[in-house]
């Protein structure tokens, strides 16, 4: 999803831009926040995610016992997707 907000932020106008790109930003604090309270390197871990987000892995997602990205739909852990897509069209 961040990765669409920042494709809007690159078509937006001059204003709309800081604010579509702090709300892209907002999606990176839950991962961020949770691998910091882990004990984790969160920039590595945030890195990671992102590089699985691109090559097309969408279902990857933080495993905290273990320190690494994982594909969540293994292991039964489901997002709630109706939040984020409340949260877009508020907007």
């Amino acid at each position: 999803m961040n990765d669409l907000l920042i494709c809007f932020f690159c078509l937006s106008c001059r204003l709309d831009q800081y604010a579509i790109a702090k709300f892209a930003e907002s999606f990176e604090m839950i991962p961020k926040t949770l691998a910091e309270n882990a004990g984790l390197n969160a920039m590595e871990i945030i890195s990671s995610l992102y590089a699985d987000h691109a090559s097309g892995n969408i279902k990857v997602g933080i495993d905290l016992e273990e320190g690494v990205c994982k594909d969540v739909s293994t292991l039964k852990i489901w997002d709630l997707y109706v939040t984020k897509y409340v949260s877009v069209f508020i907007l």
